[in-house]
């Protein structure tokens, strides 16, 4: 390789840089002297001005700055041979200073030509000593610049590359164990003036390993990097420490207990890396801290930006859960995969989840299939299978099959309880699990809702789109319903409540307008609604009966708990509580019957069992309207606080009702059609409608007459139809 010779002697040049000037006069006044002391004391200044630029020693700038003129002298590179015919020390004598000239080659100072001096370096390999200064050194020499600051960093960068490979060579076996040791401690040794050993150095003087993992990591910053371990089923397997204590820092690494992570230099992140046979392969990432950049790089951090990454509760979360799928291995020990989930647990036991499930969920190996579920949902956005999921929990045994069962007739504690939802399929390997109300709750607390599934919006009707109406009821059922809607006034609501509460007594009010068809209870609801400002959570009972047995259960279990979500959703916009409203409800508060007449009956009965417990935890509003009054079962009775039965209406109020819907009648024309027909108000409203109807295709306002007519025809028979169990 050829160098241009770029330096010129004469006195212009010679005046134009101070550390020019050092150079060629410690270059002249060495000529043909020994490296002594007493020599290099008549350049005292000159080397102090060269230590300090290059950020070397006295003897580094002496041999740098003969190396320095011989190369611009002759335009070739430099070895020990040509240094020592400039000086009078002989060849061997000089090889002593190989160590001086390594550094500065590490330092990007000097450039040793045809070798990777570095690697070899590391590596006890002989190499060729034939040296030149870097160009951009000598640039910067001759235009007076101060020296490129990358060179700082392209010397830790090639330092710590190298002892990567040193590490890396340990790990595939390339090197013994005390081969491994002895190196690193030697590297330690000969770059001790490398400002980030150093401080590796002082922060763990007696502990190898941590200063392993630190230029491991140190490298990888470097870099720009991360430091990942693959999983290996049972563990994560940080490979890169001396055998004897591979298990335990492994361990400590695991329950991030390690004293690099606890004291804030080192973070532990686990990642989703890919998917196997459906589980979820994890990777362990560790990375520097900022507070680890800034005490190990010192002066060099600012190279090196870190955001100072503050985990979230949420990434917390996320981490207990991914470690908690390293446990999946089906070959493991049932007993063994729930000592490593206490343990697990243990380690974050300041999550919110854990120390909420430990205490509502006491059974282990339930916590273990609830944690997996919300793994999945978490991490992987996705459901799990029944069968995978069970197996990861019970292996292929006879267990496994008892729970495969248990899970598909619904009788698990955490479907009972409404943490999971099994989503069933003819196949079961086609069945999945999914999470629960209850699971959102312990995830995300008051946000819960966030994630629940949303209530259709054809059930809910908000009360400015209900039109006000005029009621017109019997004196006595009046009154019922002045108490009924001045008792749902939300400041009285509210205070009864507290005072049913502070009793121990159930704090929701459960209604009940039974009565015959017709006769305005689903309307008195609407009115009730608007007047107290609350929205209608209306149920179709017709669609909770469903093909699969203890599927109508399981709808009727959702209603209650989207009631719920509903109530905590219009409290926190506070909005007054909703009304939950089974409209039509004759089949599901009927008396109970025989088990053994059909299935449908087991179903019926399994509904109505839900229905009661629900009323007995109930703490907004639930109205049933139906058109029994004589069938209903007893336990319902007891629980309805409010109970008010609608008779059809009297002549009285029949006689406001036709006034009101045809203003054009009479007095006396309303009073006579009130007396001849008992109508109830929903087949006054059908005679109304037909008047209507009858004005636009004839052109003409109905005649009195016409309306009669329209009224014997109203019924199927001469005589009054009786429908439900109303007398």
């Amino acid at each position: 390789m050829e160098y241009v010779n770029t330096m010129v002697m004469n006195d212009t040049n010679l005046t134009k840089t101070t550390v020019l000037d050092s150079v060629i006069k410690i270059y002249e006044t060495l000529e043909g002297s020994k490296l002594c002391e007493e020599k290099m004391n008549k350049v005292c200044e000159e080397l102090k001005i060269l230590e300090d630029y290059l950020g070397c020693t006295r003897i580094q700038a002496a041999l740098f700055s003969i190396i320095f003129a011989l190369q611009n002298k002759s335009g070739n590179a430099i070895n020990l041979e040509m240094i020592s015919n400039h000086v009078n020390e002989s060849f061997l004598y000089l090889i002593k200073y190989k160590k001086d000239l390594n550094e500065l080659v590490l330092k990007y100072i000097l450039d040793n030509v045809g070798t990777d001096e570095t690697q070899e370096y590391l590596s006890k390999k002989n190499v060729k000593t034939n040296y030149v200064v870097s160009q951009s050194v000598v640039d910067s020499i001759i235009e007076n610049l101060p020296l490129n600051k990358e060179l700082g960093h392209k010397m830790s960068s090639e330092i710590f590359w190298a002892i990567n490979n040193l590490i890396m060579g340990y790990v595939h076996s390339e090197i013994s164990q005390y081969e491994y040791t002895s190196q690193l401690l030697d590297v330690e040794k000969k770059f001790s003036y490398n400002s980030i050993i150093k401080n590796v150095v002082e922060k763990y003087p007696q502990d190898i390993d941590a200063r392993i993992l630190l230029y491991s990591l140190v490298y990888r910053t470097i870099n720009g990097s991360d430091y990942q371990d693959e999983d290996e089923g049972e563990g994560f397997n940080f490979n890169i420490f001396p055998a004897k204590n591979f298990v335990k820092v492994r361990g400590q690494i695991r329950n991030n207990s390690y004293h690099l992570i606890t004291d804030g230099y080192v973070l532990k992140k686990l990642v989703m890396a890919d998917m196997g046979f459906g589980r979820p392969m994890i990777n362990a990432v560790l990375t520097l801290t900022k507070k680890g950049v800034e005490t190990f790089f010192g002066e060099e951090s600012a190279n090196y930006e870190v955001e100072d990454e503050v985990i979230s509760k949420e990434a917390l979360l996320r981490q207990f859960l991914l470690e908690h799928s390293k446990t999946y291995d089906t070959e493991m020990y049932f007993q063994r995969k729930l000592r490593l989930l206490k343990q697990q647990e243990d380690a974050n036991s300041d999550l919110e989840l854990v120390k909420k499930a430990r205490k509502i969920i006491p059974d282990a190996s339930n916590r273990f299939i609830f944690y997996s579920c919300c793994n999945y949902f978490m991490n992987l956005n996705m459901v799990s299978t029944l069968v995978t999921t069970l197996k990861y929990m019970y292996g292929d045994g006879q267990e496994f099959f008892k729970k495969v069962h248990e899970y598909r007739d619904e009788k698990s504690f955490l479907q009972k309880e409404g943490f999971i939802v099994l989503e069933k399929n003819e196949n079961i390997y086609n069945s999945t699990f999914s999470l629960g109300d209850r699971a959102y709750e312990l995830l995300y607390g008051k946000n819960a809702d966030l994630f629940v599934k949303k209530i259709s919006q054809d059930s809910i009707i908000e009360p400015n789109k209900l039109k006000k109406k005029t009621l017109f009821y019997p004196e006595g059922i009046l009154s019922q319903i002045d108490m009924l809607k001045k008792s749902l006034d939300q400041k009285n609501l509210s205070a009864m409540q507290k005072r049913l509460e502070a009793k121990a007594l159930p704090k929701g009010v459960a209604i009940l307008l039974y009565g015959a068809p017709g006769t305005g209870k689903t309307e008195s609801v609407y009115q009730i609604a608007k007047a107290t400002n609350r929205k209608i959570y209306h149920v179709d009972i017709s669609e909770t009966k469903s093909m699969w047995f203890g599927e109508s259960e399981k709808l009727i279990k959702k209603i209650f708990t989207n009631y719920k979500n509903l109530c905590k959703a219009c409290d926190r916009k506070h909005e007054n509580t909703p009304i939950l409203l089974f409209n039509e409800a004759d089949a599901i508060i009927s008396k109970r019957k025989s088990v053994e007449s059909s299935n449908v009956a087991q179903t019926e009965n399994a509904i109505q069992n839900i229905i009661l417990e629900q009323l007995e935890t109930l703490d907004g509003i639930m109205i049933a309207t139906t058109n029994l009054c004589e069938n209903m079962d007893k336990a319902f009775e007891r629980r309805f606080l409010f109970k008010i039965k609608f008779d059809k209406p009297g002549i009285k109020e029949r006689s406001l009702i036709w006034k009101s819907k045809l203003p054009s009648l009479s007095d006396e024309d309303a009073e006579t059609i009130a007396r001849k027909f008992d109508f109830s108000g929903g087949e006054i409203d059908n005679i109304v409608r037909k008047t209507e109807l009858d004005e636009i295709i004839s052109g003409e306002k109905t005649e009195f007459s016409k309306i009669e007519e329209l009224c014997k025809f109203e019924r199927l028979s001469a005589k009054e139809s009786r429908m439900g169990f109303c007398s």
